[in-house]
């Protein structure tokens, strides 16, 4: 082996100790919870004022009155009926705050789907 595979090799192996020294002491996340990649959101709770305003504009931008969402502090989730969707989340910055609808679709839930015809 060549001197800069094994300075390769060397950086290489300590980047993913490092990876997995990290990963290891990060708090497990749940199904559905936001993308922090493992850094705690450090945005205020969703108010109950502000999840009934996304409630009544994802019922808009969907055109579904069947549309809920059920505050779940920090978070809210997303319910169709009583199909869960996802989770709508907070995040505050420099611009302002922002709402992060996120929504998983496992393999399983789309088996036996079928296509909606649409009319063109």
């Amino acid at each position: 082996m060549t001197r800069m595979g094994i300075i390769f090799a060397a950086i290489l192996a300590l980047v993913t100790v490092s990876l997995v020294h990290l990963s290891a002491s990060l708090p497990a996340k749940a199904v559905g919870s936001p993308m922090t990649v493992g850094l705690e959101t450090t945005a205020k709770p969703l108010s109950k004022g502000e999840a009934q305003k996304i409630e009544a504009y994802m019922r808009q931008v969907f055109g579904n009155p069947g549309i809920r969402i059920v505050s779940m502090p920090p978070d809210a989730e997303v319910y169709l009926g009583e199909h869960f969707l996802g989770v709508v989340f907070p995040t505050d910055d420099k611009e302002g705050r922002t709402f992060y609808f996120e929504m998983s679709i496992f393999d399983s839930e789309i088996e036996g789907a079928r296509p909606v015809k649409r009319n063109r």
